[in-house]
């Protein structure tokens, strides 16, 4: 039986990988049970004697659940999984397992990633409309509208896999993805390129173009959101001196502490309107510690006041009204105040003294982030992203 071909249903693919194993007991862990027997991928298993640990939001079908369950050695869990401390996937299931099943239709790669412990199976639901490595951003509130935007595509979750120690062993066609821990795997394994054969799209209602602007694109790249206020960027982690609706961390980020933020394991380090807050003498430590934690190749994007596009804004229209905030911060709190500035030339050569390079302009509507309107998009007259003069230097450069 070849169960990389995705012909076969999941009961009979979980049992041949489970025997393959020699693995015919044990416990499960499944999110996102309904109530135990609709679209179950596990239930057979309990029936032949597994315990488990359930776990399902919905408190109509959990009640469904409880009752299903009455006479099997299972928990029956009714909470929502997320990352915050507390409702962690991690909060839920106990220190050893054997098989993980999951099945929300949202966040399934950022609970999978959450997770600290490593069944020797996983079974997770896919994304068939999608191609590349993509995924929907985490969202605490996320709930499935029916569309194609929920969950992860087959790649992203190979991606996520693999980082994690597991092999690709089976699918079954616009459902299942099945992974075996690498060190026991003794099946045959499928490659990134066989993946193809798991797409089907359109297979949803399309998305909404929100949507699409919010979906994260190779969430595998490690990607700082540094200074970020309360703008959050999905797929970024959002780090802030300050707790604001948005902020994943909190850390004074001139700094960043290696044990959190260790050397060379960023793949973009992205600060916008951030570092003219620092001093004269601290900026240049600032930069070198981004530098720092870069990946070799790891890109830097940064967005300060543009002071050539302020003195030519100022020289055509005489008002000094217009440049205030950039040149000096809005000063409503400590930090908001700036004390340095940089036009293209000065800002390069900064970098490269550091020992970034090629160092060049970034346009905003290229981005990832393009669809969030933050400073770097700042322009004079107000707004006007049209005919007005864009006053933000948007700047990569590249370790």
């Amino acid at each position: 039986m070849d169960i990389r071909t995705g012909d076969h249903g999941e009961v009979e693919v979980i049992n041949y990988i489970l025997k393959a194993l020699g693995l015919l007991s044990g416990h499960l862990v499944e999110v996102g049970a309904w109530d135990g027997k609709l679209h179950s991928n596990i239930y057979h298993l309990i029936q032949a004697g597994w315990s488990g640990t359930l776990i399902e939001i919905d408190p109509e079908k959990f009640k469904a659940l409880e009752k299903n369950m009455e006479s099997f050695d299972v928990k029956c869990v009714c909470a929502g999984v997320s990352l915050a401390p507390g409702h962690s996937i991690n909060d839920f299931t106990p220190e050893d397992f054997d098989l993980f099943s999951l099945d929300i239709d949202g966040n399934d790669y950022w609970v999978w990633k959450d997770l600290e412990h490593n069944p020797a199976v996983v079974i997770v639901e896919y994304n068939s409309n999608w191609e590349g490595e993509t995924t929907v951003p985490y969202d605490l509130n996320h709930q499935w509208d029916g569309s194609q935007f929920f969950g992860a595509s087959a790649k992203a979750l190979y991606r996520l896999a693999e980082s994690k120690g597991y092999d690709l062993v089976g699918f079954v066609k616009y459902r299942n993805l099945f992974f075996v821990r690498k060190d026991i795997n003794t099946l045959p394994v499928m490659e990134v390129s066989d993946l193809d054969r798991c797409l089907q799209y359109p297979h949803h209602r399309e998305m909404l173009e929100v949507q699409k602007a919010q979906l994260v694109h190779d969430p595998h790249l490690r990607k700082l959101h540094l200074g970020c206020g309360s703008t959050h960027l999905p797929g970024f982690v959002n780090i802030d001196l300050r707790w604001l609706p948005g902020v994943d961390e909190i850390a004074d980020i001139r700094y960043l502490h290696s044990r959190d933020y260790p050397p060379m394991s960023a793949d973009l380090i992205y600060a916008s309107h951030i570092l003219e807050h620092f001093s004269r003498w601290e900026y240049k430590s600032a930069l070198a510690r981004w530098y720092d934690i870069l990946k070799v190749g790891g890109v830097l994007r940064l967005a300060v006041p543009d002071f050539d596009a302020l003195v030519d804004h100022y020289q055509d229209t005489g008002e000094l009204s217009d440049i205030r905030g950039l040149l000096y911060g809005g000063q409503d709190y400590k930090e908001n105040r700036h004390h340095w500035c940089w036009n293209f030339d000065s800002m390069k050569a900064d970098l490269e003294e550091l020992g970034f390079r090629d160092v060049r302009r970034w346009d905003w509507r290229d981005t990832e982030h393009a669809h969030i309107d933050d400073v770097s998009q700042a322009y004079l007259p107000h707004l006007d992203k049209d005919v007005g003069r864009l006053v933000s230097l948007n700047v990569e450069a590249t370790r």
